[in-house]
């Protein structure tokens, strides 16, 4: 009865906050007045918490559902996540691990180093003299986190009862973000994927991700893990202009992006500049830290496979057997003969211009968004992860772009696909594409 009652409460603030939202919609056609609806939803979603500063980041990766000026302006919303006190975190701390603080620290900042919508975290040392760093989750993440997710469902259901809106799945859409929500207000989950990872990149010295603490084991509210020097790539030189230097991150960065995508089916599905320390080892060598690895995304087997050949066919320029890959990913979606069709050969078009083009010029970024605008436009149903990953790769461009310009994610994918199987070792278009390559390097006509 409690939660129910929570739910009702919940709710009518939720339609009050909403409301202003519905009513001037139609500002948003009008230039000067748009940014003041865009500032309110802002002020809405933080009013909410942190599930619904979630969703909106997540409805920034779904372009197979939300048009792309949606896409656009709700990615660029900078939110505002108020810290809780340091009461509550030492409370937490000491409970969890039953001794006091200053057992277990040399010291503990007191003002968090950063504060999220799941949590924040803190610099300290441990008493063997180890620097760490303690992710703490926020009180309000579970006090909310079961309510909102259940009023997300029942709002969901209700807009797909609504005449032409059945096709845009928001009820799976929900259940999927319910889940990546779940896991991202688990610390366990996060230390798990940590393990993973380093696996994963055993062998890979340039590619870095921050241990556990075997000391303070990781709980559902904290999370220790070792504290990594670097500079920020989003605030480094690297980014500001092209360097040799910033050429070999480009390329340590998106060969491991498509490792963790074509190889290990196992993706950082958070990667952007913030996320991402720049360091050079004791021998000067560059190299890249990856944190925050709360949120993954992987694919059941055979939609794997069908990834993996969708990147061949983009390749191999095969414009009616990658459309036809794109509706073998479709889930339930209850297209007619003639509306398949149409879909088919839009994708096709969209493998024309890929087709007219040299390896070097494509740009992978474009084509993915292309694809899912296609879908969107086309009613097509699509497993959410599989989108998840194409906007993962129009962003992992962007950032590779604005450190080489000339990076090509086609160039790198080739040996992967290789490594992985999907190309068989003397393809043609190996041997093309590396020819381009010598063409560009070498100035050969």
């Amino acid at each position: 009865m409690y939660f129910y009652a929570q739910c009702f409460f919940r709710a009518v603030l939720i339609v009050v906050l909403f409301f202003p939202l519905m009513y001037f919609f139609p500002i948003l056609y009008v230039p000067r007045m748009s940014q003041l609806w865009w500032k309110y939803l802002r002020f809405t979603l933080e009013t909410l918490g942190a599930s619904w500063i979630k969703l909106g980041q997540w409805a920034s990766t779904r372009r197979d559902i939300f048009p792309v000026e949606f896409i656009d302006y709700i990615s660029k919303l900078c939110y505002r996540c108020p810290a809780h006190d340091f009461a509550y975190t030492q409370k937490l701390i000491e409970t969890t691990y039953a001794k006091k603080m200053e057992d277990l620290f040399v010291y503990f900042e007191r003002v968090p180093l950063a504060s999220g919508a799941i949590g924040q975290v803190y610099r300290a040392r441990l008493r063997e003299g180890k620097q760490i760093v303690v992710k703490v989750l926020h009180p309000t993440v579970e006090a909310t986190l079961d309510v909102d997710l259940a009023l997300m469902a029942f709002f969901a259901h209700v807009i797909e009862m609504l005449p032409g809106m059945k096709w845009l799945s928001l009820c799976d859409a929900i259940a999927q973000f319910s889940i990546s929500m779940k896991a991202q207000s688990d610390f366990q989950i996060e230390a798990n994927n940590l393990k993973t990872f380093q696996e994963h990149f055993k062998g890979h010295p340039d590619v870095v991700f921050p241990s556990l603490v075997e000391a303070l084991p990781a709980t559902r509210g904290v999370l220790a893990e070792t504290f990594e020097e670097g500079e920020v790539l989003q605030n480094s030189k690297y980014l500001r202009a092209v360097s040799p230097e910033s050429v070999k991150l480009a390329k340590i960065g998106l060969d491991a992006y498509l490792k963790m995508m074509l190889l290990d089916n196992f993706v950082h599905a958070d990667l952007h500049p913030g996320n991402i320390l720049v360091r050079k080892n004791e021998k000067g060598k560059l190299g890249l830290v990856f944190l925050d690895v709360g949120l993954v995304s992987h694919l059941s087997p055979s939609d794997f496979e069908h990834f993996k050949l969708l990147f061949k066919a983009i390749v191999q320029r095969e414009g009616k057997h990658g459309a036809k890959l794109m509706v073998q990913f479709a889930k339930d979606h209850n297209l007619t003969p003639e509306e398949e069709e149409r879909f088919v050969n839009d994708m096709d078009a969209i493998f024309q211009d890929v087709r007219s083009k040299k390896m070097s010029e494509i740009r992978v970024g474009e084509f993915l968004s292309a694809v899912l605008d296609t879908v969107r436009m086309n009613h097509v149903k699509i497993e959410g992860n599989f989108s998840t990953l194409c906007v993962g790769t129009v962003v992992l461009e962007g950032i590779g772009r604005q450190l080489d310009p000339e990076l090509n994610i086609l160039d790198a994918s080739l040996p992967i696909l290789v490594q992985g199987d999907v190309i068989p070792e003397d393809n043609a278009f190996k041997r093309r594409a590396l020819w381009e390559k010598l063409k560009y390097t070498f100035g050969f006509k």
